[in-house]
């Protein structure tokens, strides 16, 4: 998305990206880093905190080496209000 947006779009000022508050901390980049194979073998909670993680240090990675010209944030909900549309009863 981020890419895209460099190439398509030249008079963008932002771009916001969003993921969950585990990519969120406050933790050197180089610590990002984990080992792509193991990925298939991680339970589905796993391998989407994976992809997040992926995600969240593709964005990085993007910034650092091709400086666009617009701003990039990233926004990382610890608590989401509102209704869950999925969610049918309190239980």
């Amino acid at each position: 998305m981020v890419r895209s947006s460099r190439v398509s779009f030249e008079s963008l000022k932002s771009v916001a990206t969003s993921t969950n508050h585990p990519s969120a901390e406050d933790i050197p980049k180089e610590s990002l880093l984990f080992d792509h194979s193991i990925v298939p073998t991680l339970e589905p909670m796993g391998q989407y905190a994976a992809s997040k993680l992926a995600s969240y240090t593709a964005t990085l990675d993007f910034v650092e080496s091709k400086k666009p010209h617009f701003s990039v944030v990233t926004l990382h909900p610890v608590f989401v209000f509102g209704r869950n549309l999925l969610q049918t009863s309190a239980d």
